[in-house]
């Protein structure tokens, strides 16, 4: 017999639905509420402005890595649930 897939459904849409918010909590961070916050001494200030503007720069890339997984969980959850529908379609048809 062939090999067999198993695929928690359930778990591959729970996954493209929890990183779809991920996404959209890490696209809503504002770095200037960071840097407002700023008081005191200019070293800082200076290293806060650092740190925004670094994380500015790579919070777009782990976004756009977090959107490009989340499509592909999305994409595989409706491509194994049409699988398997085709195939419980098949052997219904089969058995009468």
């Amino acid at each position: 017999m062939g090999a067999q897939i198993r695929v928690p459904m359930d778990l591959l849409q729970d996954l493209a639905s929890d990183l779809s918010a991920l996404s959209s909590q890490f696209s809503g961070i504002s770095t200037s509420a960071v840097v407002g916050s700023a008081i005191g001494a200019p070293e800082v200030l200076s290293a806060l402005d650092t740190f925004t503007g670094n994380w500015s720069k790579h919070r777009g890339k782990l976004i756009d890595s977090i959107d490009a997984v989340q499509k592909q969980a999305s994409e595989s959850y409706k491509q194994f649930s049409k699988t398997d529908q085709d195939l419980a379609n098949a052997l219904l048809k089969g058995a009468k």
